[in-house]
């Protein structure tokens, strides 16, 4: 009740917050509501709802995402899906801090019952959103993602709307007594309409390379949208053996003028494995912006780094030894990384002789 006092009187009549109000609700955010299937209805939370939503439209940045992670805490699992399903129909462009809270609430709530439904399936009660009704939540992404991925300039709320997706596609669910439970909602076909649907759009802006200037945030957008990209992408390869449409999708990747799409792309190639991507045109790209691309930076540094190890699984008998050469010279930075990578490279060429 303290609390409950203390966050209406610091949160003026307009539902202004001010930075003020960030220890409050840091320990909302830790409070841990599970309620065992025994326990009688717990709804002791719900009046701080109000004060939390107004905190979520705050202009502050760290205020809307402290809010975002207090919803589970202050919104009973009864009301989840209600409050979803509004959220998404109360969507506008118009206000985007709005909209960004709004975002981020939503995956906080997606995260928190991926996790009880991971750990507790059987034990705590949690809302349908994340059972094998759980088409709601995609079903209302499909109809907004025309809306928030094309028609929406501004990258910060295009990467939260990305976020939700991956949050959901990503859970596993584990049942107390063991084994792994496959995540219904891979097997929907709304599912597989919105990946379908999100990964092209992605793909679309990630593949601009002439843009003089990129508004504040497209750098975090565009590595949400490379993880897009990637997700499940051995299906896909599996799916496509027979066209390049996957390698010509990981040398988008690979050849973005944003390091940490090209850090991203390489790192997976790196874990993956030669099968998926060994084409020689792809081989070739590779080798091509090693040579030549200027890596001034910390993160492109990570990003060569990460080109050469891919490269060390390339070489065979037919590897070319002048631009291995060619590569090592130019490459030769101070950089920790890049140096073991060489060295790593140096050594496989070396096994060839």
């Amino acid at each position: 009740m303290l609390i409950l006092c203390y966050l209406t009187k610091i949160i003026d009549n307009n539902g202004v917050a001010n930075t003020g109000i960030y220890p409050v609700l840091t320990l909302i955010s830790r409070l841990n509501i599970d309620q065992p299937s025994s326990a009688p209805e717990y709804e002791d939370m719900q009046p701080f709802r109000p004060l939390i939503e107004s905190c979520l439209y705050s202009k502050i940045h760290k205020l809307r995402s402290m809010s975002a992670r207090c919803l589970p805490a202050v919104i009973h699992n009864r009301y989840v899906e209600d409050y979803i399903l509004s959220t998404f129909d109360s969507m506008f462009l118009t206000s985007q801090n709005r909209l960004h809270g709004q975002l981020m609430g939503i995956k906080c709530l997606v995260e928190y019952y991926a996790h009880r439904n991971t750990q507790k399936m059987q034990v705590y009660r949690t809302p349908i959103i994340l059972s094998t009704d759980g088409d709601m939540i995609v079903t209302q992404m499909l109809v907004t993602a025309e809306l928030l991925l094309r028609d929406n300039q501004n990258p910060i709320t295009r990467a939260a709307f990305l976020d939700i997706g991956l949050a959901l596609f990503d859970y596993e669910m584990t049942p107390p007594s063991g084994g792994i439970v496959t995540n219904p909602l891979c097997c929907s076909p709304f599912t597989n309409l919105l990946e379908i649907l999100a990964r092209n759009l992605c793909l679309e802006d990630i593949r601009i390379r002439d843009q003089p200037i990129y508004p504040l945030g497209w750098e975090h957008y565009l590595e949400s949208a490379a993880r897009i990209v990637l997700h499940d992408f051995p299906a896909l390869h599996n799916e496509s053996k027979h066209d390049d449409w996957t390698h010509h999708v990981l040398l988008d990747l690979v050849a973005s003028h944003h390091e940490e799409v090209a850090l991203l792309a390489l790192t997976w190639m790196e874990k993956a494995g030669l099968e998926y991507f060994d084409h020689p045109e792809l081989k070739e790209e590779i080798l091509g912006l090693l040579v030549a691309r200027d890596y001034g930076s910390q993160g492109w540094e990570r990003a060569c780094a990460a080109m050469i190890r891919v490269l060390t699984q390339y070489l065979d008998a037919k590897g070319s030894y002048v631009d291995l050469a060619e590569c090592m010279e130019r490459r030769n930075g101070k950089v920790v990384a890049v140096q073991d990578a060489l060295l790593s490279l140096a050594g496989c060429s070396i096994k060839m002789v």
